[in-house]
């Protein structure tokens, strides 16, 4: 991925669980930070690996719809910034926002055998406030539902150990 990521030039969607034992959220995230050019991810906390779960997400027809047809988008996210004890950011959709989440884990274990933990954020209009994940979060990522049930992810952020650092 290294060697090609750098040169993709058309929009991408990323699609993965936190807990996938092929492509570890670690690893997948340099994936994803390796494009540089337009992107999304769409992280679910606990999906299955395998085809059929992998195919299932309606964000992928919408992803497909939005850049071949001009139909409606997924939810674009702003910038997260922290204040204080909170993180807030916008989220831009054509359909409206339903709901937003914290998730987040506190756990050692490697990256893909954590526990998560999910916390309601506020929607207010396009603004989504939520707490700042705990001190001792490994890692964590908000998600932005729109009110077609489609989700997309802010990048997962991860700190300690994680699969790929252990021997």
């Amino acid at each position: 991925p290294s060697r090609y990521l750098p040169a993709v030039s058309m929009p991408i969607l990323f699609v993965n669980g936190t807990n996938d034992f092929a492509y570890p959220l670690d690893s997948y995230m340099k994936s994803y930070h390796a494009v540089p050019g337009e992107k999304q991810v769409r992280i679910t906390v606990n999906m299955p690996h395998g085809h059929p779960a992998g195919w299932a997400p309606v964000e992928i027809g919408r992803f497909f719809d939005h850049h071949l047809l001009a139909k409606p988008a997924l939810p674009q996210l702003g910038k997260l910034q922290r204040q204080g004890d909170q993180i807030t950011l916008s989220a831009e959709s054509p359909v409206g926002i339903k709901a937003a989440a914290l998730h987040y884990t506190t756990s050692q274990e490697p990256i893909n055998k954590r526990m998560w933990q999910t916390v309601a954020a506020k929607v207010d209009g396009n603004r989504i406030t939520v707490p700042a994940p705990p001190a001792d979060a490994t890692a964590w990522f908000i998600t932005v539902t729109d009110k077609q049930d489609a989700m997309v992810s802010s990048p997962v952020t991860i700190a300690g150990p994680t699969q790929t650092d252990k021997p």
